[in-house]
């Protein structure tokens, strides 16, 4: 029942990935525990911070004060390898990458309240050959994957916390986002709780909200 289920999944992703909306939320994917675990450990590094903890009651502050990443996830607890390998993610990845793509970064960007958000933009490695706006160069007339991702909230995500959006179906367009597109185009912003993941194309627009909220981190 169990393999039914991931292959039933494995192809709802495969689909949202290449000719669906460009993401794919698969829900309470993860058990509490183990995202509460590996919020602990997070948050423990985050509040340990000489400057985020001595201004934590400060709200309009520099956005460096607000903000952390944490890098290194593999090394810090057993948790975060299993919690990078979900299996239907994984199998569309081999699918759509090849059997032996490797993990180019995994880390925790952690939003406090008051930090300020990202604009729409693609990760790596697009954005380092082409400019706002641009054509990504590549001549095939399927999307050409290069980088496939996966989001695992460690606390809810809400308009209001800094929670990722999406332009639905952007990554069809092979194209960067031009500058200020978000206030021209509407994008989705997730709202999620702990547990689920979201899987999508490296080439689908996204960005970070603003932490507007009073007292909900955002990891």
């Amino acid at each position: 029942m169990k393999n039914t289920i991931i292959s039933i999944t494995h192809k709802k992703i495969l689909y949202a990935l290449t000719k669906g909306p460009g993401f794919y939320v698969i829900k309470n994917f993860h058990s509490k525990s183990k995202i509460k675990k590996a919020y602990n450990i997070i948050d423990k590094m985050v509040m340990n911070d000489k400057k985020i903890k001595s201004r934590a009651s400060f709200f309009a502050r520099d956005k460096k004060f607000n903000q952390k990443w944490i890098y290194a996830l593999l090394n810090l607890n057993k948790v975060f390898i299993d919690i990078i390998q979900p299996t239907p993610a994984i199998n569309v990845f081999k699918k759509l990458l090849g059997e032996r793509f490797i993990c180019g970064f995994f880390g925790a960007n952690c939003l406090l309240p008051g930090a300020r958000g990202q604009i729409p933009h693609l990760d790596y490695p697009y954005y380092r050959f082409v400019k706002k706006g641009e054509k990504i160069p590549f001549s095939s007339r399927k999307n050409f994957f290069l980088n496939c991702q996966i989001l695992t909230p460690l606390t809810k995500f809400d308009n209001s916390n800094g929670s990722t959006g999406f332009f639905v179906n952007s990554h069809k367009l092979n194209k960067f986002p031009g500058e200020n597109i978000h206030k021209k185009k509407k994008f989705v912003q997730l709202n999620i709780d702990v547990g689920s993941i979201v899987v999508y194309s490296g080439l689908l627009w996204h960005f970070a909200g603003s932490n507007y909220s009073k007292n909900k981190k955002r990891y």
